[in-house]
């Protein structure tokens, strides 16, 4: 394991175009493929490039996203981007939407009693925070 640039741990792989990309959260190996695959499908989130291919990923074992996107992310008032987060789809965050899906993360977060969410979501709010100002770069919550 390696301690990627947002201070989460992950395994450096081999992107299609070869280049490398940090993963964050639990991994394994898929029997069928060697891909880097997570262990369980929550709401997964990725910083990916302009051809969606993930450069660094959170990954949702605990199923903390999905929870948030079928309970209080589609009643927040005021939501630009959070109401939109799919358990069942895939919601693409461009540079000029990561300011205002940053500061509903940070609502979230201030909102959250249960210090696991906390946590997760704080590493979401990194996640995003890496990728803004970067040209080309988007936030991808891939659900299942």
């Amino acid at each position: 394991m390696k301690l990627c640039s947002c201070g989460l741990t992950g395994r450096s792989t081999r992107t299609a175009g070869g280049g490398p990309s940090l993963r964050c959260g639990p991994l394994r190996r898929s029997p069928v493929n060697s891909d880097v695959r997570p262990q369980f499908m929550g709401i997964n989130v990725a910083l990916v490039d302009e051809r969606h291919e993930p450069r660094q990923e959170v990954f949702d074992p605990g199923f903390y996203l999905t929870k948030l996107a079928t309970g209080e992310w589609s009643r927040m008032e005021g939501s630009v981007c959070l109401r939109f987060v799919d358990f069942c789809g895939d919601a693409v965050f461009n540079q000029a939407q990561l300011p205002h899906l940053l500061a509903e993360l940070e609502q979230s977060v201030a909102a959250q009693r249960d210090e696991k969410v906390k946590a997760h979501l704080l590493k979401v709010c990194r996640l995003v925070r890496q990728g803004q100002g970067k040209t080309h770069m988007y936030i991808k919550f891939m659900g299942d």
